[in-house]
């Protein structure tokens, strides 16, 4: 039933959106925010079609980033973080009208695989937001073990911390992912949780060539540097700031601050993990880069609070006509509020 459902509204909203195109609704609505900045958040950029794999959809499909790109480059100009920033401190009179910046999270390898081929073929800036501790090295990120674990393992069932979680189906699999990411965020002792899991699915957890789970290297950083992607700090461990103490967080700051201008030369760009923050990180912040990124929707101007500059998520979720809908409202959290109350209905 619900599946019904969630199939109107997709097909509802889509409809509406590529109407809202048809009769020049979006263009009054481009006219009305011309002179506001648009920043979209990826994570990357995959050719794996794997549900599991993209599970929390966080890589983009190829062909719908292609889609994107092209919808973009002929209603919107793609503007660096650079230009924003001399624009917001004067040195630079203007922007080009309905001004777009495209961000990456992570630092992920196939955002040297697949999106600096497109980001060189049709010489589009954008920002990565670079989890230091994780470039350079072959391991998977602590956060997305869990995940990579079960995508890449045999068993049909595995038991940890006592419970069991059947494997046998691509939807039993992806159930075991949020059941056990819920389970990790109660545990005291994560890093004995995760060895659990990987020795339960029989997993190697520390060398992988998997593009979607990886990271790039620096050598592959300086490569896109030259050809003018910018990089920002996404601190060094991937920690959510609000739950560690303030010298930790202080730290992970100055840390990945040091591997960056080390590697890459001077950064002044930030993006909180997991979009977490508060005031008192906000402060560390400052001392250490000019602007922080948030995951929220709207746009941005020069009076913009720098340490809370909107981005817009863009996900697998996003269809090619939602998508152009999202650039405007946040539909696809309305679609995300539908599931978790169908979950949680279902339940009941």
């Amino acid at each position: 039933m619900f599946k019904v459902l969630e199939d109107m509204f997709v097909t509802g909203r889509d409809g509406i959106s590529y109407l809202f195109e048809a009769v020049g609704i979006y263009s009054i609505l481009r006219y009305l925010t011309r002179n506001k900045v648009m920043i979209l958040m990826y994570h990357g950029v995959t050719t794996k079609e794997s549900i599991i794999t993209n599970c929390d959809h966080r890589h983009v499909e190829l062909k719908k980033f292609l889609w994107q790109m092209e919808y973009l480059k002929k209603r919107y100009y793609f503007i660096s973080f650079s230009d924003f920033m001399a624009w917001r401190n004067g040195k630079l009179k203007k922007l080009p009208p309905n001004p777009v910046i495209i961000t990456f999270d992570d630092g992920y390898k196939n955002n040297y695989t697949q999106l600096f081929p497109i980001l060189k073929r049709n010489k589009l800036p954008a920002m990565v937001y670079l989890q230091t501790g994780m470039i350079g090295k072959k391991n998977v990120a602590e956060h997305n073990i869990i995940q990579y674990c079960i995508n890449k393992t045999n068993k049909k069932e595995i038991v940890v911390r006592g419970k069991k979680y059947s494997l046998r189906s691509t939807k039993e699999k992806i159930s075991a992912v949020h059941l056990l990411r819920n389970a990790a965020d109660k545990e005291s002792t994560l890093s004995s949780f995760l060895a659990e899991i990987e020795k339960q699915t029989a997993v190697v957890c520390s060398e992988t060539e998997d593009e979607d789970f990886g990271f790039m290297t620096w050598v592959q950083c300086k490569e896109m540097q030259k050809q003018g992607v910018e990089f920002g700090s996404h601190t060094d461990s991937h920690p959510v700031l609000t739950r560690v103490d303030l010298g930790y967080c202080q730290q992970e700051l100055k840390k990945a601050k040091e591997i960056l201008c080390q590697r890459l030369g001077p950064t002044y760009h930030f993006c909180y993990p997991y979009g977490s923050y508060n005031d008192h990180i906000i402060r560390i912040v400052k001392e250490y880069y000019d602007t922080a990124v948030i995951i929220k929707h709207g746009y941005n101007t020069k009076k913009s609070n720098f340490y809370k500059l909107k981005r817009i998520p863009i996900t697998s979720r996003n269809t090619n006509w939602s998508f152009v809908l999202d650039l405007f409202c946040n539909a696809s959290l309305f679609h995300h509020w539908l599931i978790i109350c169908y979950s949680y209905l279902k339940k009941v």
